[in-house]
């Protein structure tokens, strides 16, 4: 079954504690460090990433991290497209109602 992106990907196999782990493990984290941001104990981390390697059927993080990198990918991309746009729309010239209203009077293509 293909999935839209990570989250539900995660949200689908995981518990929700699990998938804060894995988050944080995607962004190259080490347990400790998770177990730093998340204010929880890195034996907790590790009983995460147990159960995560289990459910999953991977034997490390390099499996899961190949794993997710389509979905990272796919975030990236549209994370681009949104920083795009959004530079792009403040660069649009409005233009005068005159020449708005003047539109509207083009006879269509034939």
């Amino acid at each position: 079954m293909k999935y839209y992106n990570l989250d539900v990907f995660l949200f689908e196999h995981l518990t929700p504690a699990e998938a804060r782990v894995v988050r944080q493990v995607l962004k190259g984290l080490y347990n400790t460090e998770v177990a730093d941001v998340l204010q929880i104990h890195h034996k907790t981390v590790k009983y995460h990433m147990t159960s995560v390697n289990r459910k999953l059927q991977l034997r490390n993080k390099a499996e899961l991290i190949l794993l997710c990198v389509p979905y990272l990918a796919q975030e990236i991309t549209e994370e681009n497209n949104s920083q795009f746009q959004r530079k792009n729309r403040e660069k649009i010239p409005t233009l005068p109602g005159s020449l708005i209203a003047g539109i509207d009077t083009v006879p269509p293509l034939p």
